[in-house]
């Protein structure tokens, strides 16, 4: 009596393009697009949803506007998102407007820990009593009646509308997963773009989604059908169809199933795949493919493995070819030749990155340097010279791991360095890093901008004393025998708390950033990902990019753009990110763990 009082419980699926709810006791009640068709003018008032929505888009007059409330599996737009499931919630309820259900939710594997508690938020304010979280793999095993509490592990990739998902269950959790910003919402776009610049023809949302779904395919198929689709002509405006076929919708989405397979090979997911030609294979997947097999070409000069030994090849003779070693070889035939066990040869495994390594571990099986934690390509250890690059920016979202990065780094610091070679300033508003270098290696710890202010002037001055003097010898340039003494190690945490609006203390420091290696002068900044793209233009983090410092990119949204490095950011675990020591030396880095002191 009470469950039917407070209202059943329910699964929510919150997908970027539909949203599913499952009902104890009755199954999916519901599957209707993620779509809110919502007033422009205020107040901002909600009129149609789901598949009522979906009708809207390029449809709507001026004073509505038909918007997807979650974008890459995470709520963009807070407001729509409680709006859609409210009324999803009393729909299924049947009018019930009291309902409180407990509600479990579907996210991504890759959310932040915010993003996370966006859900949970509008799921409170849709009128849930209590929300669970789940990851979508998770979800996806459990559906499918995987057994996931086995010692195996089972893979899922689950391809949704915004995100692809792709995890290793085991011991009923996730041993690893990744979450890929490839998935069907690209796909509908690169129709639409294939359309506009093959045909000139402006397609709608609904449109591009269908043709997906009737004739598109990534696998070649010899009886593919023909559609015909009916657009806006971008010369004359006026209505316009043309026929397209399953061929030229499959070159449509080349570029993003081809993103989604070089993804994937990161991850564990073996791609095979078949052309007539080398030159079929786009050149960035064709990189990722490290085991290849050459039959017989149409031409031997376009073998990639050996031209001489293409030429060889028998014109008479299916299954023959080349091995990557340019041998010749020959092709069983299913069924034909029994399989033959090598003892001792197996697939080599792909290594991954793991979620967590311990700081002990690394520091144990590490030889010199200042170590940061393992990188992926060899999964060795990956350590920062600071005498070759002389600052470390570090930019991520919350709860990414910047802290515990410095928190490394201090300790490498004093574990590699006498108080005579090195010395910490730290600058630390949130008091996150006490404890960690309590030893005559520190040379201030400002907790607050009172103590920032009292610090600043000691340091400013130190520093001065170390420029040269106007009469200072060539020889003295090249060894820095003009001064004696530490290093400076310049180390801030939240920089965006330090640098506001009001002023930025640390910009008397800018001035000296030339003349670092000088000073024996290092800057190590950590900043929040969220308004990076602004604040990079500062002075003083102009200035670190501009002398080209390290930078480590952390876990961050796509929608932030470029901020370090060459790609833009993404959903990464805790404590992983891409560590970049020079234009093009890209490496992704899982930094070592420790507790805080």
């Amino acid at each position: 009596m009470a469950n039917s009082m407070l209202g059943r419980d329910m699964a929510v699926d919150l997908g970027t393009a539909n949203t599913l709810v499952y009902v104890r006791g009755r199954g999916v009640v519901l599957n209707e697009p993620s779509v809110v068709a919502t007033r422009t003018d205020e107040p901002r008032e909600a009129v149609a949803f789901g598949h009522e929505a979906k009708k809207m888009i390029g449809r709507t007059p001026g004073n509505i506007t038909a918007i997807r409330p979650l974008k890459d599996g995470v709520i963009a737009d807070f407001d729509a998102a409680e709006q859609m499931l409210r009324y999803f919630i009393q729909r299924v309820h049947r009018r019930r407007y009291f309902a409180k259900p407990r509600i479990v939710v579907c996210v991504p594997s890759g959310i932040t820990a915010v993003e996370q508690r966006a859900v949970r938020d509008a799921g409170y304010m849709a009128g849930a009593r209590k929300v669970y979280i789940i990851e979508e793999p998770m979800a996806a095993a459990l559906g499918s009646n995987l057994e996931v509490r086995d010692a195996t592990g089972n893979m899922v990739v689950d391809i949704g509308g915004g995100t692809t998902e792709v995890a290793v269950i085991s011991f009923g959790g996730i041993v690893t997963s990744q979450s890929i910003r490839v998935a069907g919402d690209a796909i509908d776009k690169a129709v639409v773009n294939y359309c506009k610049k093959e045909y000139s023809l402006l397609l709608g949302e609904a449109t591009s989604e269908q043709i997906k779904m009737t004739i598109g395919s990534a696998f070649p198929t010899t009886d593919g059908p023909d559609s015909e689709i009916r657009g806006r002509d971008m010369v004359s405006g006026l209505p316009r169809t043309v026929k397209v076929s399953s061929s030229n919708i499959r070159q449509a989405i080349e570029e993003p199933i081809t993103a989604l397979a070089a993804q994937g090979l990161s991850l564990g997911v073996h791609v095979v795949l078949s052309a007539s030609r080398w030159a079929e294979i786009r050149p960035s997947m064709r990189d990722q493919i490290a085991t290849r097999i050459e039959l017989r070409l149409g031409d031997p000069a376009d073998s990639e493995l050996d031209r001489k030994q293409a030429q060889r090849v028998p014109h008479d003779r299916p299954g023959r070819g080349l091995s990557r070693d340019g041998l010749q070889m020959m092709i069983a035939l299913p069924g034909a030749v029994e399989a033959v066990s090598v003892p001792g040869i197996v697939a080599p495994p792909i290594p991954l990155l793991p979620t967590r390594v311990d700081y002990a571990v690394v520091v144990d099986r590490a030889g010199a340097g200042i170590l940061l934690g393992l990188e992926e390509r060899r999964l060795d250890s990956v350590t920062v010279d600071f005498d070759r690059h002389r600052h470390l920016l570090i930019v991520g979202d919350n709860e990414c791991g910047k802290t515990t990065t410095l928190r490394v780094l201090c300790r490498e610091l004093v574990r590699t360095k006498t108080a005579s070679q090195g010395r910490l300033f730290i600058v630390d508003f949130r008091r996150t890093l006490l404890g960690e270098a309590e030893t005559e290696h520190l040379g201030g710890h400002a907790m607050s901008p009172a103590a920032l202010d009292e610090l600043l002037p000691g340091l400013l001055d130190l520093l001065r004393h170390r420029m040269p003097p106007p009469h200072v010898t060539p020889a003295q340039l090249r060894t820095r025998a003009w001064w004696s003494g530490p290093d400076i190690y310049v180390m801030v945490d939240d920089y965006d708390l330090v640098a506001t609006a009001s002023g930025n203390p640390l910009s008397a420091i800018l001035e000296y950033l030339p003349h670092a290696g000088d000073l024996g002068l290092h800057l190590i900044v950590a900043r929040r990902s969220g308004g990076a793209a602004r604040a990079l233009f500062e002075p003083l983090l102009a200035g670190l990019r501009d002398l080209g410092c390290m930078t480590l990119m952390m876990s961050g949204r796509p929608d932030d753009g470029v901020l370090l490095g060459s790609r833009q950011p993404a959903p990464l675990p805790p404590g992983r990110g891409v560590l970049v020591t020079r234009p093009g030396d890209e490496q992704r880095v899982q930094v070592a763990w420790c507790p805080p002191a």
